[in-house]
Protein backbone atom coordinates (compact mmCIF):
# COMPACT_ATOMS: atom_id res chain seq x y z
CA UNK A 1 0.00 0.00 0.00
CA UNK A 2 3.36 2.00 -0.43
CA UNK A 3 1.53 3.72 -3.48
CA UNK A 4 -1.42 4.75 -2.17
CA UNK A 5 -0.11 6.21 1.11
CA UNK A 6 1.89 8.28 -1.66
CA UNK A 7 -1.08 9.34 -3.41
CA UNK A 8 -2.69 10.38 -0.10
CA UNK A 9 0.25 12.43 0.86
CA UNK A 10 0.28 13.74 -2.93
CA UNK A 11 -3.17 14.84 -2.63
CA UNK A 12 -2.88 16.32 0.92
CA UNK A 13 -0.34 18.96 -1.61
CA UNK A 14 -2.61 19.53 -4.94
CA UNK A 15 -4.27 22.79 -4.81
CA UNK A 16 -7.85 22.86 -5.05
CA UNK A 17 -7.39 23.58 -8.44
CA UNK A 18 -4.22 24.00 -10.39
CA UNK A 19 -5.09 24.62 -14.02
CA UNK A 20 -8.26 24.59 -16.05
CA UNK A 21 -7.21 20.95 -16.97
CA UNK A 22 -6.59 19.94 -13.25
CA UNK A 23 -8.86 18.09 -10.94
CA UNK A 24 -11.32 20.22 -9.27
CA UNK A 25 -11.64 20.83 -5.45
CA UNK A 26 -14.63 18.18 -5.17
CA UNK A 27 -12.61 15.95 -7.59
CA UNK A 28 -9.97 15.92 -4.90
CA UNK A 29 -12.41 15.60 -1.87
CA UNK A 30 -13.57 12.36 -3.99
CA UNK A 31 -10.30 11.06 -3.74
CA UNK A 32 -9.73 11.67 -0.31
CA UNK A 33 -13.36 9.95 0.93
CA UNK A 34 -11.99 7.20 -1.45
CA UNK A 35 -8.71 6.93 0.29
CA UNK A 36 -10.27 7.55 3.91
CA UNK A 37 -12.56 4.59 2.86
CA UNK A 38 -9.12 2.45 2.54
CA UNK A 39 -7.19 3.68 5.23
CA UNK A 40 -10.31 3.36 8.36
CA UNK A 41 -10.94 0.00 9.58
CA UNK A 42 -14.62 -0.49 10.44
CA UNK A 43 -16.58 -3.44 12.39
CA UNK A 44 -17.54 -6.32 10.17
CA UNK A 45 -20.69 -5.95 12.89
CA UNK A 46 -21.38 -2.96 10.58
CA UNK A 47 -21.68 -4.46 7.45
CA UNK A 48 -24.58 -6.88 6.95
CA UNK A 49 -22.46 -10.12 5.56
CA UNK A 50 -18.93 -10.35 3.56
CA UNK A 51 -20.40 -9.18 0.59
CA UNK A 52 -22.17 -5.80 1.86
CA UNK A 53 -21.09 -2.57 0.00
CA UNK A 54 -19.13 -0.23 1.56
CA UNK A 55 -21.43 2.96 1.77
CA UNK A 56 -20.81 6.63 1.08
CA UNK A 57 -23.76 8.48 2.07
CA UNK A 58 -24.46 12.59 0.53
CA UNK A 59 -26.54 14.05 2.81
CA UNK A 60 -27.79 17.45 1.31
CA UNK A 61 -27.28 19.38 -2.34
CA UNK A 62 -24.89 17.38 -3.44
CA UNK A 63 -21.93 19.66 -4.32
CA UNK A 64 -19.73 16.68 -6.04
CA UNK A 65 -21.21 17.22 -9.72
CA UNK A 66 -20.44 13.92 -10.66
CA UNK A 67 -16.76 13.57 -9.37
CA UNK A 68 -17.86 10.89 -7.19
CA UNK A 69 -18.48 8.87 -10.30
CA UNK A 70 -15.07 7.21 -10.84
CA UNK A 71 -15.55 5.97 -7.10
CA UNK A 72 -18.58 4.24 -7.65
CA UNK A 73 -17.75 0.60 -7.84
CA UNK A 74 -14.21 0.63 -6.89
CA UNK A 75 -13.10 -2.04 -4.26
CA UNK A 76 -11.42 -0.85 -0.93
CA UNK A 77 -8.80 -2.62 0.46
CA UNK A 78 -11.21 -4.76 2.91
CA UNK A 79 -12.61 -5.96 -0.13
CA UNK A 80 -15.72 -4.38 -0.60
CA UNK A 81 -17.40 -2.21 -3.11
CA UNK A 82 -17.95 0.92 -3.29
CA UNK A 83 -21.55 2.66 -3.22
CA UNK A 84 -22.71 5.96 -3.16
CA UNK A 85 -25.78 6.85 -2.03
CA UNK A 86 -27.41 10.76 -1.86
CA UNK A 87 -30.19 12.12 0.05
CA UNK A 88 -31.63 14.97 1.29
CA UNK A 89 -32.56 13.56 5.03
CA UNK A 90 -31.29 11.50 7.03
CA UNK A 91 -34.64 9.75 7.14
CA UNK A 92 -34.06 8.91 3.48
CA UNK A 93 -30.65 6.69 4.43
CA UNK A 94 -30.31 3.32 6.13
CA UNK A 95 -27.23 1.54 6.41
CA UNK A 96 -23.79 3.34 5.47
CA UNK A 97 -20.07 3.69 6.63
CA UNK A 98 -19.46 7.19 5.52
CA UNK A 99 -21.74 10.40 5.52
CA UNK A 100 -20.66 13.35 4.40
CA UNK A 101 -22.77 16.27 5.12
CA UNK A 102 -23.07 19.15 2.61
CA UNK A 103 -22.93 22.78 2.93
CA UNK A 104 -26.66 22.79 2.26
CA UNK A 105 -27.31 21.39 5.91
CA UNK A 106 -24.99 23.52 8.02
CA UNK A 107 -27.55 24.59 10.37
CA UNK A 108 -28.72 20.69 11.21
CA UNK A 109 -24.81 19.62 11.77
CA UNK A 110 -24.54 18.93 15.34
CA UNK A 111 -28.39 17.22 14.99
CA UNK A 112 -26.87 15.29 12.56
CA UNK A 113 -23.91 14.19 14.09
CA UNK A 114 -25.39 13.91 17.44
CA UNK A 115 -27.22 11.10 15.46
CA UNK A 116 -24.03 9.40 14.44
CA UNK A 117 -23.55 8.48 17.81
CA UNK A 118 -22.24 4.73 19.01
CA UNK A 119 -22.28 4.19 15.36
CA UNK A 120 -19.28 3.16 13.10
CA UNK A 121 -19.91 5.79 10.67
CA UNK A 122 -16.97 8.28 9.57
CA UNK A 123 -18.43 11.51 9.38
CA UNK A 124 -17.56 14.30 7.38
CA UNK A 125 -18.03 17.89 6.31
CA UNK A 126 -17.20 20.62 3.70
CA UNK A 127 -17.53 23.37 6.80
CA UNK A 128 -14.26 24.06 8.25
CA UNK A 129 -15.86 24.64 11.70
CA UNK A 130 -17.41 20.99 11.71
CA UNK A 131 -15.03 19.28 14.09
CA UNK A 132 -16.44 21.75 16.53
CA UNK A 133 -19.85 20.15 16.08
CA UNK A 134 -18.92 16.75 16.36
CA UNK A 135 -17.73 15.99 12.80
CA UNK A 136 -14.65 13.52 12.10
CA UNK A 137 -13.27 15.52 9.57
CA UNK A 138 -13.73 19.03 7.97
CA UNK A 139 -12.73 20.19 5.29
CA UNK A 140 -11.35 23.51 4.32
CA UNK A 141 -9.48 25.60 1.74
CA UNK A 142 -6.11 27.30 2.80
CA UNK A 143 -3.79 28.92 0.38
CA UNK A 144 -5.81 27.33 -2.23
CA UNK A 145 -4.96 23.85 -1.21
CA UNK A 146 -7.78 21.55 0.38
CA UNK A 147 -6.92 20.52 4.08
CA UNK A 148 -8.70 18.58 6.21
CA UNK A 149 -9.20 18.97 10.53
CA UNK A 150 -9.86 16.02 12.37
CA UNK A 151 -11.56 15.52 15.28
CA UNK A 152 -9.38 13.14 17.50
CA UNK A 153 -11.96 13.11 20.71
CA UNK A 154 -14.80 12.25 17.90
CA UNK A 155 -12.66 9.63 16.03
CA UNK A 156 -11.25 8.20 19.52
CA UNK A 157 -15.06 7.90 20.95
CA UNK A 158 -16.25 5.81 17.42
CA UNK A 159 -16.34 2.22 16.91
CA UNK A 160 -13.70 3.36 14.05
CA UNK A 161 -9.62 2.68 13.46
CA UNK A 162 -8.16 5.40 10.87
CA UNK A 163 -4.78 4.68 10.18
CA UNK A 164 -2.20 7.22 11.69
CA UNK A 165 -1.18 7.78 8.37
CA UNK A 166 -4.36 9.84 7.76
CA UNK A 167 -4.41 11.51 11.28
CA UNK A 168 -0.70 12.98 10.96
CA UNK A 169 -1.63 14.16 7.27
CA UNK A 170 -5.07 16.68 9.07
CA UNK A 171 -4.63 19.29 11.45
CA UNK A 172 -5.52 17.12 14.64
CA UNK A 173 -7.78 19.02 16.99
CA UNK A 174 -9.58 18.47 20.54
CA UNK A 175 -13.29 18.96 19.05
CA UNK A 176 -16.44 19.39 20.60
CA UNK A 177 -20.06 18.75 21.11
CA UNK A 178 -18.66 15.14 22.47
Amino acid sequence: MPITALWLALLWLAPARAADDGPTEYQIKAAFLFNFANFTTWPDSTFYDGTAPFVIAILGDDPFNGALDPVQGKVITSGRTIRIERAQTLADLTRYHMLFVCESERNSLSEIIAAQQGRAVLTLSDDKGACDHGAMIGFFNENNKIRFNVNLRAVEASLLRVDPRVLKLGRIIAGGDQ
